[in-house]
Parts: C-alpha cells; sequence; structure tokens
C-alpha cells in the first residue's frame, strides 16, 4: 500500500505540505485505473540526475530507455516484495510539475496544451503497465542478446514483441486519459522518430562501407527502428481501442514508410484488435505474428533477415 510519494532530486527537502499534494494527485490517477493501491508499493520521483538510481531502488538489474529516438519518463518495474509480487513505479519531476501547473494555469484540462496533456498520460500508462503486470504475471522480459551476444533476429524480435505487447496493453488500459489532441501529436512525433531512423542508418551504411565492422551495430539498428515504428503505431491502436470516444479518430501518418506500407500496418492492427479481444488468452503464437509483419514491412524498405548457423545476417540495397 502506497504511504506517499517519495522524492529524489537534487537539493530539494520537500515539505509534508508538498508531499501530501503530490501523493494525493497520484492517488487521484489511481482511482482512475483499473489498479489499486494495493498492487502497488512504491512511488517514486525524480529529477534527471537521479532517475537511474531510484530505478535501482527497485530493481539493481534494471535501466531505462534512452536512445536516439526516446528518453524514459516513468518506468513501472513488477517485482518480488516481502514475497509478494508488487509493481513500482519512478516518474521523472516534470511528468508531475506540468500537470500540477496545469490544473492552476487552466480551467479545464482540455485547454491543455499537447505536452501537457503527454505527461499526465504518462502517470496513467504507468498505471497501465502495473494492471497489465499484475493480470499477466510479467517477472522477467527476453533478453536482446543471446549468451555470445551474437545477432541473432529471432532473439532480438522475441525482446522487442514482448516490449510491443507490454505498451500496446499499458495504452489500451490508459487510453481513458487520453485526448484526440495527443493522437495528432503523436502521429507528428511519429514522422519525427522515421526520419531521425532513416538518417542514423543512413549514417551507418557510410560508415560500413568504410569499415565493415558496423555491419553488426547497422543490423541492431535496422532491426530496432521498425520495431520501434510497430511500437509507436501500436501505442496510437492501443488509445482507439481502449477509449470509445477515439474509435473513429484516424491516425495521419505523413512518413512514405507508413504510407506506402499501410496495408501491412492496417493488418497489424487487426492483429493487435484481436489480440486485445482474447486478453489475457490471446493467441500463444502471437509473437510470430508480429514477427511476420516486422519482416514484411523490412523487406519492402529494402531490408532482408536471414537467419544463419551461428549469426544472422543482414541484405540491403548500397544504393
Amino acid at each position: 500500500m502506497i504511504m506517499e510519494v517519495e522524492f529524489l532530486i537534487e537539493g530539494l527537502d520537500p515539505s509534508e505540505y508538498l508531499i501530501k499534494v503530490v501523493t494525493g494527485f497520484v492517488k487521484d490517477c489511481i482511482k482512475q485505473s483499473r489498479v489499486s493501491e494495493s498492487d502497488i508499493d512504491k512511488i517514486l520521483l525524480a529529477d534527471d540526475d537521479n532517475y537511474l538510481k531510484a530505478i535501482k531502488q527497485l530493481d539493481e538489474n534494471e535501466t531505462y530507455t534512452k536512445n536516439n529516438m526516446v528518453v524514459g519518463m516513468g518506468k513501472t518495474i513488477y517485482r518480488r516484495n516481502n514475497n509478494e509480487y508488487k509493481n513500482g513505479i519512478v516518474l521523472k519531476r516534470v511528468i508531475i510539475e506540468a500537470p500540477l501547473e496545469g490544473n492552476i494555469k487552466y480551467k479545464n484540462i482540455d485547454e491543455w496544451e499537447p505536452a501537457r496533456l503527454e505527461f499526465l498520460y504518462v502517470i496513467h500508462h504507468e498505471l497501465g503497465h502495473c494492471y497489465d503486470n499484475k493480470t499477466r504475471n510479467l517477472i522477467e522480459y527476453p533478453k536482446i542478446f543471446d549468451e555470445n551476444k551474437l545477432f541473432k533476429i529471432k532473439q532480438v524480435a522475441e525482446y522487442y514483441t514482448a516490449i510491443l505487447l507490454s505498451d500496446f496493453f499499458a495504452c489500451v488500459f490508459s487510453a481513458y486519459a487520453a485526448r484526440e489532441k495527443m493522437i495528432e501529436y503523436d502521429c507528428r512525433n511519429l514522422d519525427g522518430y522515421v526520419i531521425k531512423g532513416e538518417k542514423r542508418i543512413v549514417d551507418l551504411k557510410t560508415k560500413y562501407f568504410v569499415d565493415k565492422n558496423y555491419l553488426y551495430e547497422l543490423a541492431f539498428e535496422v532491426a530496432g527502428d521498425f520495431w520501434f515504428i510497430l511500437m509507436q503505431y501500436a501505442k496510437l491502436v492501443g488509445f482507439k481501442i481502449g477509449n470509445e470516444v477515439l474509435s473513429s479518430v484516424e491516425i495521419k501518418v505523413d512518413s512514405d514508410v507508413i504510407n506506402k506500407n499501410i496495408d501491412i500496418l492496417r493488418e497489424f492492427e487487426k492483429i493487435l484488435n484481436n489480440c486485445y479481444k482474447y486478453y489475457p488468452n490471446y493467441d500463444s503464437k502471437i509473437h510470430n505474428f508480429l514477427f511476420d509483419i516486422w519482416n514484411r514491412l523490412c523487406l519492402r524498405c529494402g531490408y532482408e533477415f536471414v537467419e544463419g548457423l551461428n549469426s544472422d545476417a543482414l541484405f540491403f540495397n548500397i544504393y
């Protein structure tokens, strides 16, 4: 049971009033979700410098997403505590500060700008993870590398499909906190992610032509970028499934990678819909279905992954 939110912010000694306000705000969010306070035993609020430290307090083996695409703003960890499995949540300070400021600055949440809505949504998204963790008993995720750190595409796929499903379900279960302007905002962000990914791949190709040792990094980059596109698209689908008000909102993305492969993504959307329909007892072959979608998307964009005896191979057009 959460007693109060804990602060790990450099130079801040929170007053009893601040702790009470922040804890009350988080508990109000919990009341809107599918989880109860008894499902969560700790919530930590940290600044950038202490974010990883806060995560390590929950599980010393955990880390967080930080790459050229995104930087993690919230983290939920399901772990054993006193012979019970409980959720612990770490949030960056802006995730709480922006919504609290919004409550003061605006009369109505619909007046909030998309970025502020996204910060508020992160809280509900992590609560969505809490519900999914408990329902599916998500104690451990697959590793991206095998024991020899070879490039094995099925191993990479197991890692990313587990994350994709976890994030998709969290989005469905927190979609009540989403707004139409957030979908528009996230569509623009997806455009940006695609552009960044294409640029990094081009840069790595250039390095590979000079030094073939870059092939290993290039293979992981290509694989990860296409999985990331699917994960971000799944988030938008999750909003539409979980919030009836958003069910008719169209996903509009300008990127050619999206628009030229919309038939594959429509099939992807159907798979996700069917997966949620039978949640948590969905088809055990879901990972194979998602791998097939990812593989076809890669092929359409000029990248072919082939399994080998030891490490797997990546083929691509040099032009």
